[in-house]
């Protein structure tokens, strides 16, 4: 921001503002103005010598001035993942989840052993599973728990299993009360990870040790894992995890971000969160993005129709033309009422004018179309996460 910069240069001695000018980034909304600066010393310098004359310069254009800095952004992110039970926002898509967490807390390896966890990124497993970690560590010391990766059980851990010697991967899976696999879907087609898992889960089950797996689907469903792991993992309970609602989202990104919601209208809430935060994980960068003061307001006059039935085209693997033609086959009636949709939400144009631009289509049909695509994101999770994807795709 060049005036915030040239302010910044009157104010500050000449030495210091040489340097610390450029190592500012400046964003500005309607009601803050965040300074975002690269490390702790630095923000010692702006504190020392230019926050008292930046709060001015905020407050004359009624504003408040913040100041943000990146390492303190990256330590709060590494704090978050320190998730525990009572930070988990409860939702109808994962009340089934957290019960049986608790109820392996509360009796370990008894029942719901393995317990295992399946949903969509960003839906909440990784949270569950470091918070009944979190639980164990807190009873019973961190050696009570092991975490296992797929990916780094696949590149490295299965091989040292392999050799049969004492590692301190074998003595931490022998004293371990809970073990964390993270993952699960890396093992598929990998022989000797497989091999090696289904040792550790016949093992843990005969000494009463507690295994909590986590994956994207049903472990029946993960392409190319052994009948005999897939059948070991079932002994236990299986549990699908939806993405939580979008009031769920709203309170989690009320929580994370604060006064930083302040510029946003309550009944822009709704739109943000569709639109830039389709699940959890993508609500913590969305919330770390208004922190550190950007504006993340949806600006329609950007978005262009051309843009969304692009998009669309490229997704379905159709042309531009037959989206936008009179043509009914399934597969583009599907795709037209997608971009119908998306225009819908990201675009300022009125029905006729949607009409107009898919074959010359009245505004009732317009209406059917939109009606027959809200009704499949209710009863078709497949079809939501399209709706998210290319959301998603469409604001770059």
């Amino acid at each position: 921001m060049p005036q915030l910069q040239k302010h910044l240069i009157t104010q500050v001695p000449r030495e210091i503002a040489e340097v610390l000018a450029p190592s500012i980034e400046w964003r500005c909304t309607a009601t803050r103005i965040t300074a975002v600066v690269p490390n702790l010393a630095w923000l010692d310098v702006f504190q020392r010598y230019a926050q008292q004359c930046m709060e001015q310069y905020a407050l004359h254009y009624q504003r408040s001035l913040h100041v943000r800095c990146k390492l303190d952004a990256e330590e709060d992110s590494e704090q978050q993942q320190t998730n525990t039970l009572d930070s988990w926002l409860q939702d109808p898509g994962n009340e089934f989840a957290l019960t049986a967490c608790h109820r392996i807390i509360n009796a370990p390896g008894i029942e719901h052993n393995p317990l295992y966890l399946y949903g969509p990124s960003g839906c909440g497993k990784t949270h569950l599973l470091h918070a009944v970690a979190h639980a164990y560590q807190s009873m019973l010391g961190d050696e009570s728990v092991l975490f296992i990766n797929g990916s780094t059980f696949v590149n490295k851990d299965a091989q040292e299993l392999a050799s049969r010697k004492q590692t301190p991967l074998r003595d931490a899976l022998d004293n371990a009360v809970l073990i964390c696999f993270d993952d699960i879907e890396h093992l598929a087609s990998r022989n000797l990870a497989q091999e090696e898992l289904f040792h550790i889960v016949n093992t843990c089950l005969e000494n009463g040790q507690q295994l909590l797996f986590t994956g994207p689907q049903p472990h029946n469903h993960i392409h190319q894992l052994e009948e005999r792991l897939s059948t070991r993992l079932g002994w236990g309970l299986s549990i699908g995890i939806d993405i939580p609602m979008l009031e769920t989202r709203i309170a989690f990104l009320r929580q994370l971000a604060g006064s930083a919601l302040d510029d946003i209208a309550e009944k822009d809430l709704p739109t943000l969160i569709e639109t830039r935060a389709p699940d959890m994980r993508q609500v913590k960068k969305l919330a770390d993005r208004l922190l550190n003061g950007e504006d993340l307001s949806i600006h329609q006059d950007d978005i262009s129709f051309d843009r969304i039935v692009s998009c669309v085209s490229d997704f379905y693997t159709l042309r531009v033309g037959d989206i936008i033609s009179k043509r009914r086959t399934r597969p583009i009636t599907l795709a037209r009422q997608t971009t119908l949709l998306l225009a819908r939400r990201l675009t300022n144009h009125k029905l006729e004018s949607l009409g107009s631009l898919v074959g010359g289509r009245d505004h009732t049909t317009i209406i059917y179309s939109l009606r027959q695509a809200e009704e499949r994101i209710e009863h078709d999770s497949t079809y939501a996460d399209t709706i998210r994807i290319l959301t998603q795709t469409i604001l770059g």
